[in-house]
């Protein structure tokens, strides 16, 4: 089945535990189908149903492609859409009910999370400042630094990087 143009989404959620699914298994006794079949149908609805806009809905699926693709009638595709249309798993209007709520992802969670982090988050402490001067504040390590950066300024480099003079008065 083709993807929607204006689909962004690229994947759907399939919950735990769908391969045992009571229900999936009475609809497709309902349909007069193997049960892996009801799940194989299953699967490519809920692909269809990710990649339409709006997401969920299954009104455009084509039966006789479907048929095609799982080796079944078109008869059967339509015996069990209604069968899990009975069961509640489509609605009348072909939406899967809930469909956004069980695709939805974090994004809006976690953006709420971090935002929540960050109001709350206590203002980093501020350093302490020295009240007494220390060893490196002195004036002899100041007067060294200033004579060891006065002899930098006087090297001078050549093209090759080798030193051509030295200049240390």
């Amino acid at each position: 089945m083709p993807r929607h143009p204006t689909s962004r989404r690229k994947w759907f959620r399939i919950p735990h535990g769908i391969s045992g699914d009571v229900t999936l298994a009475v609809a497709a006794r309902h349909a007069n189908l193997k049960r892996a079949d009801m799940l194989a149908l299953w699967l490519a609805l809920l692909d269809h149903a990710g990649q339409q806009v709006p997401a969920g809905t299954i009104n455009a699926v084509d039966h006789d492609a479907l048929a095609l693709l799982l080796d079944l009638t078109p008869e059967q595709i339509s015996a069990a859409i209604s069968a899990l249309t009975r069961k509640k798993r489509i609605d009348k209007s072909g939406a899967i009910p809930d469909w956004l709520r069980h695709q939805s992802t974090s994004t809006t969670r976690v953006r709420a999370h971090r935002q929540r982090k960050t109001i709350n988050k206590p203002p980093p402490p501020t350093p302490p400042r020295p009240t007494a001067p220390t060893a490196a504040d002195s004036p002899e390590v100041i007067a060294a630094r200033r004579a060891r950066l006065q002899q930098a300024t006087h090297l001078r480099i050549g093209v090759n990087n080798s030193l051509l003079s030295k200049d240390l008065t």
